[in-house]
């Protein structure tokens, strides 16, 4: 969840503050003595608000969104799943903003066009698990793998667009081939083939999370890594059964 920037130099601001304060009574002169004898543990002291952001017009208070967060077409503030983390209206009491967006090198474009490649590869696979599969659960499990690489290219078209780049995404990407017959062996056949697929995903972001320094595209890779690590597991627990 987005967490609002708080200031850290309160204490100190404050202190400061009411120094300066005593400073002046005492230089305005000794028929102000009684003045210098104030228990400072009595006086309040002005609320310190956050610093406005260098640069800012008018001096309002900018708070960007965190890395992986972005606005949806509603203006509220999502996170990669798409979940709502806070609402339009607070997003705009708030001055929440989107990062300032670098320009990617001409490397991470083109890990971009690898993690399409290689992540179409994976949908188009699951996708087949509903064409052939028997067992309930590898349907449910090829379902939710396709959903959530499905999500992962729209992040990463996202990026593209932010970032003003391009890359030719391939379509209409072949399955990996899947050999067994049909039922058990098949179904055993599909989750390890998207298994092996899943592995090479993983050693791809693990090549690569330290190549990359747009923060944004490393965002991406490392939250997706978690992702199909999780999947992995996933993969070898119906393997097993």
């Amino acid at each position: 969840m987005y967490l609002l920037k708080r200031s850290f130099f309160c204490v100190a601001i404050a202190s400061v503050l009411l120094a300066s304060c005593a400073n002046d009574k005492k230089a305005e002169g000794d028929n102000q003595e009684e003045h210098q004898n104030i228990d400072m543990g009595e006086v309040m002291a002005p609320p310190v608000l956050p610093q406005p952001e260098e640069g800012v017009e008018g001096g309002a208070q900018v708070n960007m969104l965190s890395p992986g967060q972005s606005f949806d077409e509603k203006g509220n503030v999502v996170d990669m799943d798409g979940n709502i983390v806070m609402p339009a209206e607070e997003a705009k009491k708030n001055n929440i903003q989107e990062q300032p967006h670098e320009k990617a090198t001409d490397d991470e474009i083109k890990i971009v066009q690898d993690i399409f490649d290689i992540n179409n590869k994976y949908i188009a696979t699951a996708k087949l698990a509903g064409e052939k599969a028997t067992r309930s659960d590898i349907m449910d499990v090829a379902v939710q793998l396709e959903g959530e690489h499905t999500m992962l290219n729209d992040i990463t078209r996202n990026f593209l667009d932010i970032t003003h780049a391009k890359v030719e995404e391939k379509k209409n990407v072949k399955a990996e081939v899947v050999t067994g017959a049909k039922g058990e062996a098949w179904d055993k056949a599909w989750a390890n083939k998207m298994l092996d697929i899943n592995k090479e995903f993983i050693s791809y972001f693990r090549r690569n999370e330290n190549v990359v320094k747009h923060h944004e595209l490393k965002n991406i890779i490392l939250q997706y890594s978690e992702h199909i690590s999780n999947e992995q597991q996933m993969l070898k627990d119906v393997i097993d059964q």
